[in-house]
């Protein structure tokens, strides 16, 4: 190619200091060259890392890396690639500016600004395509990825494709510059077709377009309401339902089917781990069935009844639901409990029978039980393996016949429900909403309900399965909402948006979500203070059922108060905390929220034991001490019953309900305590039942009941952190084990220490763990007794001495070790 910049004459060993002075700089559209050209010398240091001087430099500039400035890497690594001809490996470049950008970032900078200097510049571009592709589009590296994106490249600009670039090939005409970005930047490039002048059309929808000068952003006005249809996947926890989703997804060419396909929809690294969906997620498909192009909306849901809450707002923006079932462990409680849900929304239920290439499946014996159940007749039910994708292809055309489509009109003003919301570092609040009636595009003016505070939209899009920006969204269709929302506190769950001319009733809302649970939480080293409380608020913007209140401890200083949905939900949390940002971290005994009502009418919430009111508070003011309830549902193998009966019993709960499945499986119902569930009940459940029994819970009111506080006491000194409310029946055997354990954690101080567990004024048990003794007669060689025993005297008395001055020392390891243990 003539003009064809040559290389240096002889290879520079520091790529990075390459000189650029006699280069025309390109158009830079608000870039200085000098940022330009530090960002190469900075990406060149990934180059270097192959010798020990590099590796030097590159660690050096790890640790000063400002992540700010990378919000334009595509503009640099295209700069990169394009100006760097003695560059051992353009992939170099590529790898060491991604690992500093987010996935959204990745897609919306890369291609456009990659395509962009492709039209500016005479470069070898075949390498520089591949790179770009197999990086930004993981799929491209298959075989058919490349020949779709091959054919359009024949179609559109007269050249053999991506593998058959030639290093000469011009860059395309003005006029058809963007469209070449078009291509580039579009992350799942598929079947091009000539359509209207001005647009083209792509393979998976009639009338479905992308505009050449849209960056990728689509139209979906060609789906009209009967063409849609809102989905969910319902199941007790570890029933596959993730495992589902993603092989719908493949059936429908959302995403291309390959071996590490597990969890798609699954992005937090703690449900990728422990198996389990902890938050809802979305993705949208195309599928033509009977020769018409549908558009389906999925949302995978959790199956834990820590998350019941995801699940009912997830059902509200459905009109469907897969009830998926394991064909080896039949119904569980979490089945109940979302049969429930679904029927109480009054949505279609599909049941479907998954696993049933197990060994142990029963799969007809799995639809007897959701006949008797559920009342929905056996022959209804869909068996399949979603591993192996067997029968999964009968699940969309069950869904396109049997789901009704939403019922918006797309005439009437714009009106949507907002069901879901998370954070993003670059354009705060993201909103998931559900569009009733009416369509929106960018520019359009809404107006909350719940707050009265307008927002102009910047951005409308579907999740195909990331965030894929479309021109608008119209009745019937689900998609997330750009807004200019700073805080998650303005997203309110169950909101109704509506134009901002035409302001209507609002939809009904939903029960916010309610802690259940209540915990300490303390950085083991307090010098971490200022950085745990800005994860906890980093954290919690992504979690908005997280209630966070600061406290302070005399035994572990300042903290905070948690509330959770559940155990597992705090569990889930502190390992986030720790996985995400670092953090170590002690968490105090689980509580649940106790009520306290007065004689004069007035009522108070405990959160924590040290609000607790004392024993001359309690007989002079206080009425009633409350206790929160819940109905529980335990499902499990008829020979388990005896156990499982006693253990209920052992726990002061109360049977409503006893009824067998079938003829193995029995289905009991116990109102019990909810202080009683959110200890250790369900590791107890499980090892009763040797790991069969299932069990779900719901809330059920407040129950008077006789509760105390036991507090844990060293020499004379309450120690708050350790403080418990719990029954009156139970208080003298938790405090006898708890005195033991702490007996055995303490170390050994110069006095005796004596470790007591207390209930107001009364000391139910007591432990001593003796002094250090040091042998003050060693120095005596015979002679009279009195000198031996006036020096053990004065030891004896400067031992009472150090006993009433000094206090005993617990070290923030014992603390943990006791926490950890006592949970």
């Amino acid at each position: 190619m003539t003009g064809k910049e040559q290389p240096p004459a002889a290879p520079n060993p520091y790529p990075h200091s390459v000189d650029f002075s006699g280069r025309p700089p390109p158009p830079t559209e608000g870039y200085s060259w000098e940022q330009i050209k530090n960002a190469i010398d900075t990406s060149s240091l990934h180059v270097l890392r192959r010798t020990d001087k590099g590796q030097y430099e590159y660690e050096q500039w790890q640790n000063q890396i400002d992540r700010s400035k990378y919000k334009n890497a595509g503009e640099y690594i295209a700069f990169t690639l394009l100006n760097w001809p003695d560059l051992e490996d353009p992939a170099d470049a590529i790898n060491v500016m991604m690992e500093n950008l987010s996935m959204q970032e990745r897609y919306k900078a890369i291609g456009p600004r990659l395509a962009l200097r492709l039209n500016h510049y005479p470069v070898p571009v075949q390498k520089s395509i591949q790179y770009f592709v197999l990086w930004s589009s993981r799929d491209m590296s298959l075989p058919s990825e490349r020949e779709r994106l091959d054919e359009y490249l024949k179609l559109q600009l007269g050249v053999p494709g991506v593998l058959g670039l030639a290093t000469d090939l011009l860059p395309p005409a003005p006029g058809k510059r963007k469209q070449w970005i078009w291509i580039v930047g579009y992350r799942y490039s598929s079947t091009i077709t000539e359509n209207a002048p001005g647009t083209r059309k792509l393979d998976i929808g009639e009338g479905y377009k992308m505009k050449p000068n849209s960056l990728g952003t689509i139209e979906l006005e060609a789906f009209g309401t009967d063409q849609i249809r809102n989905f969910s996947i319902i199941a007790h926890v570890d029933h596959g339902k993730s495992t589902l989703a993603d092989r719908l997804l493949e059936l429908a060419q959302t995403i291309t089917k390959r071996k590490d396909n597990k969890q798609v929809l699954d992005k937090l690294k703690v449900e990728r781990e422990r198996g389990i969906t902890v938050k809802a997620q979305s993705a949208s498909m195309f599928y033509t069935y009977k020769g018409k192009k549908y558009l389906l909306n999925l949302i995978d849901t959790p199956g834990h009844m820590d998350f019941n809450f995801e699940v009912s707002r997830s059902l509200a923006a459905c009109q469907g639901t897969l009830l998926l079932v394991d064909a080896a462990q039949g119904i569980q409680a979490q089945t109940v409990a979302n049969f429930y849900l679904a029927y109480g929304q009054d949505i279609k239920i599909i049941p479907v029978i998954n696993k049933i290439d197990l060994p142990a499946a029963e799969p007809d014996r799995v639809a007897s039980q959701i006949e008797v159940a559920f009342e929905m007749p056996a022959s209804e039910c869909i068996q399949i393996s979603a591993k192996s994708n067997l029968n999964v292809d009968q699940i969309l055309p069950a869904i396109i016949d049997n789901v009704p489509p939403p019922c918006g009109d797309i005439n009437k003003p714009f009106k949507a429900l907002l069901f879901d919301s998370w954070y993003d570092t670059y354009v705060g609040v993201i909103c998931l909403m559900a569009v009733i009636d009416g369509s929106v595009r960018k520019g359009d003016k809404i107006v909350s309900a719940h707050s009265e505070r307008r927002y102009e939209v910047t951005e409308t899009g579907i999740m195909y399965p990331e965030q894929l920006p479309t021109s608008s969204l119209q009745a019937g269709q689900v998609g997330y909402f750009v807004l200019n929302m700073k805080t998650l506190s303005e997203s309110h769950v169950g909101d109704t948006f509506f134009d901002h001319r035409h302001i209507g009733t609002p939809m009904p809302g939903f029960v916010p979500a309610k802690p259940m649970v209540w915990a300490g939480i303390f950085p083991i080293d307090t010098a971490d203070f200022e950085k745990l409380d800005h994860s906890i608020a980093k954290l919690t913007l992504n979690d908005s059922s997280v209630v966070v209140q600061k406290e302070t401890s005399t035994a572990l200083g300042q903290g905070w108060r948690l509330g959770f949905l559940g155990t597992l939900h705090m569990d889930v949390f502190r390992q986030r905390l720790e996985q995400e940002y670092d953090a170590n971290i002690i968490i105090t005994a689980p509580t649940v929220p106790y009520k306290i009502e007065y004689r004069d009418d007035t009522d108070k919430l405990i959160r924590n034991p040290t609000e607790f009111p004392d024993m001359d508070e309690i007989n002079s003011k206080v009425k009633y001490i409350k206790e929160p309830m819940v109905r529980s549902t335990i499902i499990f193998p008829k020979e388990y019953l005896g156990d499982i009966m006693v253990l209920c019993g052992s726990r002061r709960g109360v049977q409503l309900e006893h009824t067998y499945l079938d003829e193995n499986r029995v289905l009991l119902k116990y109102r019990l305590p909810l202080a009683e569930v959110v200890t250790d009940f369900h590791e107890e459940l499980k090892g009763r039942s040797s790991g069969f029994a299932s069990f779900d819970y719901e809330e059920d009111g407040y129950d008077e009941a006789d509760l105390v506080k036991m507090n844990i006491i060293l020499n004379s000194k309450p120690v708050d952190a350790l403080s418990i409310i719990l029954h009156r029946s139970q208080a003298e055997i938790v405090g006898r084990d708890w005195v033991k354990r702490l007996k055995g954690l303490l170390s050994r101080q110069l006095f005796e220490i004596v470790i007591q567990a207390s209930v107001g004024n009364k000391i139910i048990a007591r432990e001593g763990l003796s002094a250090l003794r040091k042998n003050v007669i060693a120095k005596c060689y015979g002679g009279d007794v009195s000198r031996k025993m006036k020096l053990l005297n004065k030891q004896k008395e400067g031992k009472k001495r150090m006993k009433a001055i000094g206090g005993v020392e617990v070290s923030q390891e014992a603390f943990y070790d006791f926490m950890s243990k006592k949970k």
